[in-house]
């Protein structure tokens, strides 16, 4: 008799355990949703030994990891969503799977982890929800805008180097991705200005200085290129538009011994300026 009696109480035991579980499941969600994370993950941990299925264990260790991410414990955070995702593939529970691998790509996410993050928010359970949408499109953004950078960056190396030409590709590129960048078309303008450009520095110089009308840098290299051009009437209505900066700025002027050089039959500097 002892056998069917043990299993007479396994019988009542799962359906109380599942009781429990889930009941321990609902307080531990009314802590979190009150910011009461401590308290949360107090009562998840006792819910946890409770979880008897896979499906159960992931959904758990998933809440788990959440509120330890909630409660800035990354690695534990990370280690239980981590273990979370793996028990819950075989379940094959397309909704949990989702929600545990957007939860791994918010980790990876804030933490700058970007590659990573991309490989949660593009797998077949979490790609197309909302959240790895919407978080796939940054980080398409971020790639972008380091690719701006890395070009941006090998372009000023162009330039030490004396190598306008391929600075302005390097910029060009850049400008491909950051079109409305004064900084870039500044670096652009000064590159065509060397090598002769004038009439295409001035009009890459005009187009930072309609972003960025205070950016003194593209002032001064609108000055040489007007100056190299002869531009006399341009000069002066660059004079009158810069009055205020030119003033603010008249020692960075005068330091400035390109400019001296090139403008030196223009009075841009004086104290009437």
């Amino acid at each position: 008799m002892k056998p069917i009696f043990v299993l007479f109480v396994s019988l009542l035991l799962t359906p109380l355990a599942q009781a429990d579980f889930s009941a321990s499941l609902g307080r531990a969600g009314q802590a979190f949703q009150s910011a009461d994370y401590s308290n949360a993950l107090s009562l998840l941990r006792q819910a946890e030994p409770l979880a008897e299925t896979p499906h159960d264990q992931a959904k758990i260790g998933n809440a788990i990891g959440w509120t330890y991410y909630n409660l800035d414990d990354i690695r534990r955070a990370r280690q239980y969503l981590q273990r979370a995702f793996e028990q819950a593939k075989p379940t094959e529970d397309a909704q949990l799977l989702r929600k545990i691998s957007n939860n791994l790509g918010l980790l990876e996410y804030a933490e700058g982890n970007h590659q990573v993050a991309k490989s949660y928010f593009s797998n077949p359970w979490a790609n197309g929800s909302p959240t790895a949408t919407t978080y796939l499109a940054n980080i398409q953004r971020h790639e972008r805008l380091n690719e701006a950078k890395q070009h941006i960056s090998s372009g000023i190396g162009y330039r030490r180097r004396g190598d306008f030409e391929n600075a302005i590709k390097e910029y060009d590129k850049a400008l491909e991705i950051l079109p409305d960048s004064a900084r870039i078309q500044e670096f652009k303008g000064y590159a065509q200005f060397r090598l002769g450009d004038h009439q295409g520095s001035i009009e890459t110089l005009n187009n930072a200085l309609r972003i960025e009308p205070d950016r003194l840098n593209v002032v001064i290299n609108l000055f040489k290129s007007y100056c190299a051009s002869n531009d006399i009437e341009a000069i002066e209505a660059l004079i009158i538009s810069s009055r205020d900066l030119i003033s603010q700025h008249r020692d960075v002027l005068r330091r400035d011994g390109e400019l001296n050089r090139v403008c030196k039959n223009f009075n841009i500097q004086s104290d009437d300026a």
